[in-house]
């Protein structure tokens, strides 16, 4: 009688884990910090100089496996010099093994350059040479749709638009107030650009609130212009740039409510 009480409860409790124990969680490739790594790489591996090797192959050994060639597959000559890089995408093969695509800009060039990174014990190492591989090709940009435009508002909106842009490059917070809804505070350069001119506004069909786009040219000084004005490097650059604004009518006066890069070409 013991034991067909015992039976049942035995085959209740086996194969079964404890009460709060969580299975262990199988590991899974540390991507970001894969990613992290294989740029510092690509700033070591892209860059070199046939003058001065020995310090590139010192800098590599930090990412290499021991006994790994000391140049890792260049021949010591010539140069090359490689920056903007950045992820583009990772590859994952297993927990310890994945292929990260990186792209970066050489001269006038934008390429890829493929990097293997093997992950044990919370440790990284690239196993195996690298690969350059041409970047993604340009979108092909469809020319932008003739749009209804209100010019007669556009007018209307001219001054109101200078001068709200005149006080966003200056930063006085009570000045850019008066061109701003009263419910929005608005940030503005704190004279690091000045003001040129407003250049395009576009201005859609529509109610009392509109979505504006504009182009707006700043002027950006240079920290040289004191010590040699003659050099084109040291004299104030122009920079054209593109805004979308949202506007909305109070009585008889425009007012921004929010400003934004602008989402598309004024054509």
């Amino acid at each position: 009688m013991v034991n067909g009480v015992r039976a049942p409860f035995e085959r209740l409790t086996q194969g079964s884990a404890p009460a709060g124990v969580v299975p262990e969680a199988q590991p899974k490739f540390p991507v970001a910090k894969a990613e992290a790594f294989a740029v510092q790489f690509a700033q070591v591996y892209l860059n070199f100089d046939g003058a001065k090797p020995d310090v590139r192959a010192g800098r590599l050994a930090a990412y290499l496996p021991d006994g790994a060639p000391t140049q890792f597959g260049w021949d010591g000559l010539g140069k090359m010099e490689a920056g903007a890089i950045q992820p583009y995408e990772t590859k994952v093969t297993d927990d310890r093994n994945a292929v990260v695509v990186l792209l970066f800009q050489s001269g006038n060039r934008r390429m890829m350059l493929s990097v293997p990174v093997f992950a044990s014990g919370g440790g990284l190492v690239v196993p195996e040479y690298p690969a350059v591989l041409p970047a993604p090709a340009k979108a092909a940009f469809p020319s932008p749709p003739e749009e209804s435009r209100d010019e007669a508002t556009e007018v209307e909106l001219r001054p109101q638009l200078q001068g709200f842009f005149e006080k966003y490059a200056e930063g006085d917070p009570v000045d850019l107030q008066r061109f701003v809804a009263a419910d929005v505070r608005l940030e503005s350069f704190d004279s690091a650009f000045d003001f040129v001119s407003l250049d395009k506004v576009h201005v859609p069909p529509g109610g009392n609130v509109r979505k504006v786009r504009v182009e707006v040219t700043w002027s950006v000084p240079s920290a040289g212009a004191q010590t040699n004005p003659e050099a084109p490097a040291a004299s104030e650059g122009k920079l054209e740039q593109a805004y979308d604004l949202i506007v909305e009518k109070q009585s008889d006066k425009w007012y921004i409510k929010e400003i934004s890069g602008a989402s598309r070409t004024l054509g």
